[in-house]
Formats: structure tokens, sequence, C-alpha cells
């Protein structure tokens, strides 16, 4: 090999070749263990003897491998050669593979107790190669399998072995090219794993025994790929293929091809039905970029039989819509045709000729279910007027859910009983069918309005709540251009509640007491506000309460202005929101027993003031406030008549205000209370009949306090304090 025949000992040489060895020289020649590194990457690593692969060695080649026992250069005794396709394990001689050993052999240590790492050779022709344990495969190593054309026939399986066993997660290469890295099950390929195919093709998902088994996605060469099913490694049950050009199949597979129902979409198109491979009988199809779909029979790819079609604009809404049949992709035969569906346009039904409508029938046409010769079931009617009815049928009339159509364009979604609304359902009027337009949804009742519902009306106003034999009746909200009204009805626009008008120009209004034509009409409150928070809160800044007719003051009423300064009163009455003057009798709204004010009441008084509050037996009695012209009020307990009790008192007489809190007697001052001057000075203590009596304290801005007994208005007993005032200088 070389041309030195001195060279002894380690060298490092390199040949004309290329090739480079490393290793031991005696004389000039390889002899003891060497490595040779070829020019084209091949290496051999092992002992040598007169310049020749000789004794145990690892030859490796660009597509094969061999390790075992050399002799003159050539395979010789026990060794393992892996090829792409397989290994031959066993006996070799001058480089030709004999067979396997006739029992088992060990190319390495030989397996005690203890682990050691070798390669075992089995008389059947596979191999091992990894970590031993008491003479079996323990711990990482490769099983190594011969050659074979068998389906899923395995080459390799690489990865964690136990008592000879391999266990968790394994490398497995079959003859026909896959890889297989995952899950195992008693030595095989089996459970969640992934396999790589020769061709770039990639599976995720389960696998049993090699084989694409469960649910798995797989991502072809081209890019295109497929999510669902396997069965015996086919696409098989319930399934999505994505293609390249991004058009798609989801639905069910048999052996690989599409079968049963599916859904093939593309970017114009989207056909559901059942497959054969082609679409066939029953289908749904739509075409996006037209705008049009249709769900029926299919004959050469064309609408044919009994056939719902249906026309969208650009913006996806509905705005043609036909039922009936079909020929040869033309509208032809009895059918319906929904026209300016968005509007809610009209209908015709009738007989079609190539899609000209022709006129009605003059003669009811049904299809569907039936029984003793009766519509019984779903059906579909066309009647000779053009009426079309959708729905459910018992023995030949309209029950259970259904839509009912009109050719003006009014229709009705709901329940039925014996050809009549009942249950729950929406109705819409059109303009041309007679009556004001309008659409209800809610409850019927023998073809009435009657339950709970929501009808909205041709301006735009809108009522929900309780309905009665087509009228509202019992709680409900109506929602109209200014406000809201929340009342308990009696009649259309009649009842009892509150109309919230909510922020306006000049603040936030609120209207609580009775109502007709939708307006204050009757007995109620009238409060406003600077806003809509000071509204909520009870921050007035006026509130009438009395006599309303058509939305204004009217009768008998006060109304509070400046309430959050004087809150001065006019009470009397009115007419279209002026004020007359005042009653010339006493004028009383309210509860009565007996003929008698009894229970909450209001009570406007000639002079102008005016009572509010509980009443009993003919009498102020219980609790209440009563207020004079000029914004004085006393509030609190009455007993008859008086104040009695303990009373808020607030006086705006010529000298300033003056305000009481305490005990009342008989409209007197009586027993603790305090009264304070509108200059600050204040009296704090005892009362009797109207006077200062008993302890108390008074004070007087200038002057100081005055503690101590009084005796009818005037200081009696020791003076305590001084004046503060003059001391503070």
């Amino acid at each position: 090999m070389f041309a030195n025949d001195e060279a002894n000992g380690p060298v490092t040489w390199r040949l004309p070749t290329g090739d480079v060895f490393q290793g031991t020289m005696v004389d000039g020649q390889c002899c003891g263990f060497g490595v040779l590194r070829y020019d084209d990457t091949s290496v051999y690593e092992g002992e040598w003897k007169d310049d020749m692969f000789h004794g145990h060695g690892v030859l490796t080649k660009d597509t094969w491998s061999y390790e075992g026992f050399f002799k003159e250069d050539n395979a010789d005794g026990l060794g393992v050669r892996k090829d792409t396709d397989g290994v031959r394990a066993g006996i070799f001689s001058n480089g030709t593979f004999k067979g396997p050993p006739a029992s088992i052999r060990y190319l390495g240590p030989e397996p005690t107790k203890s682990r050691c790492r070798t390669i075992v050779i089995y008389p059947d022709g596979h191999a091992y190669e990894g970590w031993v344990k008491g003479g079996v495969a323990h711990g990482e190593g490769v099983i190594l399998f011969p050659s074979s054309q068998a389906a899923n026939a395995v080459c390799s399986i690489t990865g964690k072995f136990k008592a000879g066993k391999c266990v968790g997660k394994a490398e497995v290469k079959f003859c026909n090219g896959r890889v297989y890295n995952g899950e195992t099950a008693e030595g095989k390929a089996t459970g969640k794993g992934e396999i790589r195919f020769p061709d770039g093709a990639v599976y995720k998902g389960t696998v049993n025994d090699g084989a694409r088994q469960g649910r798995g996605k797989l991502k072809f060469s081209d890019g295109s790929k497929y999510k669902g099913d396997w069965d015996n490694d086919r696409p098989h049950g319930c399934g999505k293929r994505t293609f390249t050009t991004k058009n798609t199949y989801d639905g069910e597979w048999r052996s690989g091809d599409w079968y049963g129902k599916g859904t093939y979409t593309t970017c114009n198109m989207v056909a559901r039905g059942i497959w054969t491979a082609m679409l066939t009988g029953e289908a749904t199809v739509t075409y996006t970029s037209e705008h049009k779909s249709y769900v029926g029979g299919v004959k050469e790819g064309k609408p044919h039989g009994w056939v719902k079609f249906q026309w969208r604009d650009s913006s996806a809404r509905l705005t043609q819509e036909y039922e009936g049949q079909f020929k040869d992709g033309q509208i032809h035969g009895v059918g319906a045709m929904w026209c300016d569906v968005h509007e809610r346009g009209p209908v015709k039904a009738g007989n079609w000729d190539n899609g000209k409508f022709l006129g009605n029938l003059g003669k009811s046409f049904y299809r569907g279910a039936s029984r003793d010769g009766d519509a019984h079931g779903s059906g579909f009617v066309i009647y000779p007027d053009g009426r079309v009815y959708k729905g459910m049928f018992s023995h030949a009339k309209r029950d259970g859910y259904g839509d009912y159509y009109f050719p003006s364009g009014g229709f009705y979604h709901g329940s039925f009983s014996s050809s009549k609304y009942h249950g729950r359902g929406t109705k819409y009027w059109s303009q041309s069918s007679g009556s004001c337009k309008k659409e209800y949804t809610g409850d019927w009742d023998n073809g009435r309005m009657h339950g709970g519902g929501s009808c909205t009306y041709w301006d735009g106003d809108r009522y929900t709540g309780c309905w009665r034999d087509d009228d509202w009746r019992g709680k409900g909200t109506y929602w109209h251009g200014k406000g809201t009204i929340e009342a308990e009805w009696t009649a259309f626009g009649k009842g009892r509640g509150t109309i919230s008008l909510g922020w306006i120009s000049s603040g936030a209004q609120k209207y609580e007491g009775e109502i007709e034509r939708s307006v204050a009409n009757g007995w109620g409150v009238w409060s406003f506000a600077s806003c809509e928070s000071d509204l909520k809160s009870g921050r007035l800044t006026q509130e009438y309460e009395g006599q309303f007719k058509d939305g204004k003051y009217h009768g008998v009423g006060a109304l509070r202005c400046n309430i959050q300064s004087n809150g001065q009163v006019k009470a009397g009455r009115w007419s279209n929101d002026n004020f007359l003057g005042t009653v010339s009798e006493p004028c009383y709204h309210g509860g009565s027993r007996n003929y008698q004010a009894h229970g909450l009441c209001m009570i406007v008084y000639p002079a102008g003031i005016v009572y509010k509050g509980e009443c009993a037996h003919g009498s102020r009695q219980g609790k209440g406030v009563l207020r004079d012209p000029d914004g004085s009020y006393k509030q609190g307990d009455f007993y008859d008549g008086l104040p009695h009790g303990h009373i808020v008192s607030v006086d705006h007489g010529s000298n300033g205000e003056q305000r009481y809190e305490g005990e009342f007697q008989r409209g007197k001052y009586h027993g603790e209370g305090k009264v304070v001057l509108h200059d600050g000075a204040y009296y704090d203590g005892h009362w009797r009949n109207g006077m200062p009596d008993g302890y108390g304290t008074a004070y007087n801005y200038g002057k100081g306090y005055q503690s101590g007994y009084w005796v009818r208005g005037q200081m009696d007993g020791h003076r305590f304090g001084a004046n503060l005032a003059e001391e503070s200088r």
C-alpha cells in the first residue's frame, strides 16, 4: 500500500488517491488496528494484516455497511450487512453471505448478568445491536430484519428494550421506504406516531402494525392534505381532503374514495350531497361567485325535479326564492316564486313554463306526507288564489309549525292549530294587504294576538308586552319617537304607567300616571330634572301632579316650581298647560271608604294649599306633606287634619326662611325640636304650645349662646356661654 517499507508504529498517511490511513504499521504494512478513510467518504475501521482487512472490523459505504469478521479484505465469518432494503446477519465466506447461524451468536462481548453492549445474531436471520442483560435486549438498541417484499415488512426497530421487548417510543423503518417514529405495542409500530414516506409525504396520527388506522393527518408531497379517519392504510370514514388549489372535499370515505355524505368546495362553488365518486340524487349546490344556490334533485349536473332555488345580491341578501318543479335546469311545472324577498315583495305561485309564470292554478296543489288521502305531516301547498303554505298538517288542516305566505307579500311564520294561528309566531302585514304595515312576534290564541308579544309599526314605533284579543292588555312597554312608556294597559294606547322622555333640550322628563292614546290623559305626575341622572336620583326642578288631557295640564293639579330653591306651588285649575287660578272648594283625588277620604290621596284647597299623603275617615291622618303657594311646607305625621308627631316645617315668611324639625302637637311646636332662622340664629330644646318651654339652647349671632330653662319663651334660670363673636376678636 505504501512506498515506504520502513514505516513502523502509529502513522497517519495520505495516499495519492486521497485516501487517509491512521493506525499501526509494521515494516511498511498495515498491521493491527487502523482506520482507512476513502476519498469517496467510505470508511473502514478495524483490524489489519499484511495491508488487508483481517479480523474484526466495520466497513461503511454510501448505501450499505458491514460489521463483523474479515479475511484478506473480504467479509468472512460472523457478520452483519445492512442494506437499504434490510439486513443479512450470519455467516459470510469470501464476501458471500451463506446464511444465518444455527444458534444464537454474539458479534462482540458475550453477555453476562451485567449489562453490556454487543450484537446478537439469531438463527432466523435477524440481529440485535445494543445493550443486553442476561442474554436478552435490555436498554437502547436496534433490531435489524432481513429484506422482505411483504406488505409493511420491517427493516429495523430502534428504541429502548426491556427483557427482550421494545417498550415506549421507537423508530421503525420499513422495507418499502417508510419510516415510523412513535409509540409501539408488542414490538410493533402501533399507537400514536409519525410516518415519513419516500416521496416526502408525512402522516401524523394513530397506526396499527405500521398501517394508518384510526384518526390522522397526511400531508402529501405536493402540499395537499387529508385529515380524518383511516382503515387499513386508506382514508375510510369521515375526513377532509384539501388540494393545492384550495379545493376541498369534506365528508365520508370508503377505501380511499369519496363515498356517502360529503361537501366539495371550490373557489366559486359548494356542493353537498351523496357521493359515489360523483354527486348523485338530492344535493345542495351554492355558486358563490354567481350568488345563487339550490337544494333538490340533480340530473347531469343540473337542477331537475323538485328544487328550492335562491338568488342573492352581492351583499348576500336574499332577493328571490323559488320552490317547485325544475326540468333540465329550467323552472318548469308547478312552483312558487318569492320576489324582492329582502323587501318582502309579492309571491307568484302557480304554473311555470321554461322560467315564465303562466298564472294561478285554479285549484290547490299539494306535495308532502298524507294519511287516508288527506294532507298529514310535513307538506307544501299552493292554494287557488296564490297563497302558499309550507309546514305541518293534521287531517288536511294546518297544524303545528308552518310558513304561510300571501300574494301581496304578507306572511306568518309560527305555530298553527286547526288552520289558525295558535302558539308562538310572527306575522307581517304588508301595506297592500288592506291593513296598516306592521309586524308582530309573540303568542297567538285561536287566530288572535294573545299572551306575550312584540309589535313593530310602520313608523318604527314598537310595543312589547301582554296582549289579549289583538289588543294591548296587561304590562307592556311602548317605544315611540320621543321616548318609552311602561304601563299596565287596558286597551291599545290606554292604561296606567310611566312615560320616559329622557334627555331633551330642556332637560329630562318622566310621567307616571294614567295614559290614553299613548299620552298623559287622566291623573298623573310629570317630573322634570336638569339631566337624566338627576331625574333618576329624584333631584327635580319641577313637578306637576294632577289631571292631564292629551299630554297637557288640564283640570285640577299642582305645579311645584324651582324645587331646588323655594319650591313655589301653583295649585288649582289648569287648561292646556295654562294656570287658571285656585279652586273654589277642596278637590280630592285618592282612596275612599264610606264616601270619606281614606288612604293615599291628594287634596287641593281653595287658598292654593296642597296636601299629599295619607288620610283616614275624611281627615289628614298619617304620613304626608302640606304645601303653601310660597313653597312653605310641613312634612311628617298628621292627626285629625293637623301636624301631630314628628314634623319638618319650612316657612318662607317676609323675614326669610324659618326651618323647624321636631315634635308637633295639634299643629304647634310641642316636645323636642330645633328651629333655625334665616340668619343662623336657632333654638334647640323643649317646646310647649309653640314656645320654648323647658331646657334648651338659644344662639343669636353677635350675642352668643343661652342655655338653661325656659318658661313660655323666656329664659328662666342660669345663663351659660358668652359672646363668642366678641371673644374671637
